[in-house]
C-alpha cells in the first residue's frame, strides 16, 4: 500500500500525454504509483479561471509518487519515456 510515509516523488509532469506515457511505463513494470493533480492557482478557482484559449496542459501539474523501495526501479522504467520526448 502506498502511503504518505512510504512514498517518494518520482517526477512532476505538466502534460497529459507525458503523464499517460509514464503511467503506462510504471504499469508495464508492475510498479504501484499514486498521482496527484493541482492547478497553478490552487484547488479553489483553478478551473474557473481558465479560458477557451488556454492550453489544457498548462492548467494542471501532476506529481507521480512511488514507494521508496520501488524508486530506483521506477526511474529505470521511465527512462525510455523521458528519452523519447
Amino acid at each position: 500500500m502506498l502511503t504518505v510515509f512510504n512514498r517518494k516523488e518520482l517526477l512532476p509532469v505538466f502534460s497529459h500525454q507525458r503523464l499517460y506515457a509514464v503511467q503506462a511505463a510504471l504499469d508495464d513494470a508492475g510498479i504501484p504509483y499514486h498521482t496527484t493533480a493541482a492547478t497553478p492557482l490552487g484547488r479553489l478557482g483553478g478551473r474557473g479561471r481558465e479560458n477557451v484559449f488556454q492550453n489544457a496542459d498548462a492548467a494542471h501539474d501532476y506529481k507521480i509518487y512511488v514507494r521508496k523501495d520501488d524508486y530506483d526501479r521506477a526511474v529505470q522504467a521511465i527512462q525510455p519515456v523521458l528519452r523519447n520526448e
